[in-house]
């Protein structure tokens, strides 16, 4: 791990940075997190100082655009631990964020990823290319790393354990292209789960936000292994029989949903509290109501409407809309 220039250690809920030497971090975290946290396994993720060659023409107008140089500004890697998310195409000597990036789907996924999980924590690093002195592109590194930390949701940047400004001999891609001194004008957010003995899926009592709503369905789909795209209707059939069913694990049991929704990929009597674990189920169950939207009724709609017939209800046949 390079050792970085300057250092903060967050604590969720407190007012601003702490400063502290990385040492400090490693007693407090453990060894092993700060590790997963600041690199991927197996493989530098820095590129180390090159020879710097002059900018092309034109490339600085280019970089202050609105399209700027690169097709992305957001780039989402969780092939990898830790997961990283890429804030990427700064402008040339701003500190700006890059247009789009609040509203980039990956962003969103980023975010909502880290809110939802209790035990995630996060990393935020800055850089630039390679252009400049390194007292300039220091401050820089350092005022994109704000940037970036103010545009974060609160609950996120609750969770920040650490940001850094790496000494400005690394880059994240080459600085011998456009591309790659637009890449390397960036910000990187690293997000891992904090070492716990106790298994994260089992940590909350129930969802106060959809994030964490979204985190439980995602325990959900790992522990029944319904984690392929061709699942979804399988996964779905689960998470509506937990609030609707006629099965004893359903928290309102009624035999007529069995009439109702009759294609139920997940069978009433195959219950998956034990797959589940019961601290996920009891969650589960008492999160129907989330941010005031009832999780059941909208589960139980798209449910219905997957398979739309006429159903047989006690002798009486009932039309459902097409």
């Amino acid at each position: 791990m390079t050792r970085p220039a300057t250092s903060h250690v967050h604590q969720p809920g407190a007012n601003g940075p702490v400063a502290s030497p990385i040492d400090k971090l490693q007693r407090t975290v453990g060894n092993e997190t700060v590790s997963r946290i600041t690199r991927r396994r197996g493989t530098s993720s820095l590129v180390q100082r090159q020879a710097c060659p002059n900018r092309d023409t034109g490339e600085v107008t280019q970089s202050r655009s609105p399209g700027g140089v690169l097709p992305r500004n957001v780039e989402l890697n969780m092939s990898a631990q830790p997961f990283t998310l890429d804030i990427v195409d700064f402008a040339v000597n701003r500190n700006t964020l890059p247009p789009g990036v609040t509203t980039d789907p990956d962003w969103e996924k980023a975010m909502s990823f880290i809110a939802g999980d209790p035990t995630m924590r996060v990393a935020v690093t800055g850089f630039t290319d390679c252009v400049g002195s390194n007292s300039e592109n220091l401050s820089l590194r350092r005022e994109r790393v704000r940037t970036v930390i103010n545009a974060m949701p609160r609950v996120v940047q609750s969770k920040l354990l650490f940001s850094f400004t790496v000494d400005t001999t690394n880059f994240l891609d080459t600085n011998a292209t456009s591309q790659g001194r637009a890449r390397n004008r960036s910000v990187r957010v690293s997000f891992s789960q904090l070492h716990r003995t106790q298994q994260p899926c089992d940590l909350l009592p129930r969802a106060a936000t959809l994030d964490e709503y979204l985190f439980l369905v995602r325990c959900l789909e790992q522990r029944l292994n319904l984690t392929a795209v061709g699942d979804t209707r399988t996964a779905l059939s689960v998470l509506r029989q937990i609030y609707y069913g006629s099965a004893p694990w359903s928290t309102s049991r009624n035999p007529v949903w069995d009439y109702v929704i009759p294609a139920r990929p997940w069978a009433p009597g195959n219950d998956p509290t034990a797959a589940l674990h019961a601290p996920l189920m009891s969650a589960l169950q008492q999160s129907q109501v989330v941010e005031g939207t009832d999780i059941g009724h909208i589960l139980t709609g798209i449910d219905a409407m997957l398979t739309p017939q006429n159903v047989t209800v006690r002798g009486f046949q009932v039309p459902l809309p097409n």
